[in-house]
């Protein structure tokens, strides 16, 4: 979760966007992979709610491609898409990973556990270890917030506008 909030940060809110992994084929913008998770602000679920019944619009479900048909609707009401994936894209894994596909329950245990639970001997994060009084923490965690959008907005996702 804390990876997904930080690449949040560099968005508005009230932006109508949907963000994922996007796929080039069968929408000519392309629309985002279904496996790891799409995200959608409520701006653009407020535009596409009111839609899913209007199949001019909204493609009604005719098969399992629920992804596609969604990058149809979103492409069809210019929402902005946001293409998640950096730089190393397909080929490898993400400095900053958010989702993934084809992981099921039981890793999900395993991944939880290796990283908030597994402690490695002589790893500390110093940006965090704090000591400091009840006032400046309040201020220091505003400064934080905004380096770390400062710091998101550095990180390559890849904004495109469908058509």
């Amino acid at each position: 979760m804390e990876n997904l909030r930080f690449m949040l940060l560099s968005f508005n809110k009230n932006d109508p966007l949907y963000i994922g992994a996007r796929f080039k084929f069968g929408v000519p913008n392309g629309y985002m992979s279904g496996g790891s998770g799409v995200i959608l602000t409520k701006a653009a679920i407020n535009r596409l709610v009111p839609n899913f019944g209007n199949a001019s619009i909204c493609p009604q479900a005719t098969s399992d491609n629920d992804d596609l048909e969604l990058g149809i609707c979103v492409q069809n009401l210019n929402i902005i898409s946001v293409d998640t994936r950096d730089n190393q894209t397909f080929d490898c894994c993400a400095e900053h990973m958010i989702s993934f596909h084809y992981v099921y329950g039981e890793m999900l245990y395993m991944i939880e556990f290796l990283i908030y639970h597994a402690k490695l001997i002589g790893i500390v994060d110093h940006a965090w270890v704090q000591t400091i009084t009840s006032t400046e923490r309040e201020d220091s965690r505003l400064s934080i917030l905004e380096q770390l959008k400062k710091a998101s907005k550095n990180v390559n996702f890849n904004r495109f506008q469908d058509l």
